[in-house]
């Protein structure tokens, strides 16, 4: 407890900013033009980095390493914010989420991709700017015909064998994978 008069102070699970951890899709015939537009021009740089190879980020992230960080999510696409994760990248025209709540302003799907760490490949990753964590999605996998399993603070991923794939635990309220044992299975192959 603070001492008298002082002004609170924030612990640091706190001070975390919020995480995007489930997107759904938007009708962009539902939001004001005005908005898309601007949306589109401040994800322009990314954009033309994707695809001319002469064009770097003003900014590069250094998190495209083994130890990045992957969340288990209920809904959504599989889905990152951080370009540099990805690989294979295709465009997507026109394509919009928002967080599961429904609150801030849409989010332009700029393109879909791979991601490949340490010979584990997961496909149909989306690259979405302002996205904060990355994320697999539990209905892609069990769409592979995996099941996935969660109690007591771990979750696991299994082929219909009984194979275990990969596992993760519980931190917060949130299932962090273990991305590197997570997913070899179908679309999602070794290199």
């Amino acid at each position: 407890m603070g001492k008298k008069g002082a002004p609170p102070t924030l612990t640091p699970k706190q001070e975390e900013p919020a995480r995007v951890l489930t997107l759904i899709e938007v009708d962009p015939a539902k939001v004001d033009p005005a908005v898309l537009d601007a949306i589109r021009k401040k994800n322009s740089a990314a954009l033309t980095s994707m695809f001319d190879p002469l064009c770097e980020l003003s900014e590069k992230d250094s998190s495209n390493t083994a130890d990045t960080v992957w969340y288990l999510v209920t809904n959504g696409n599989h889905a990152t914010g951080n370009l540099n994760l990805l690989m294979d990248l295709v465009p997507v025209c026109d394509r919009w989420v928002r967080p599961l709540m429904g609150r801030g302003l849409p989010m332009q799907v700029c393109a879909r991709g791979s991601v490949n760490c340490n010979g584990i490949k997961v496909n149909d990753v989306w690259y979405v700017p302002g996205v904060t964590a990355n994320m697999v999605s539990i209905a892609h996998l069990t769409d592979q015909e995996l099941t996935v399993s969660i109690g007591d603070g771990i979750c696991s991923i299994k082929r219909p064998d009984g194979t275990e794939l990969g596992k993760g635990r519980r931190k917060g309220h949130l299932y962090e994978l273990d991305f590197i044992n997570t997913i070899r299975y179908k679309n999602c192959l070794p290199d």
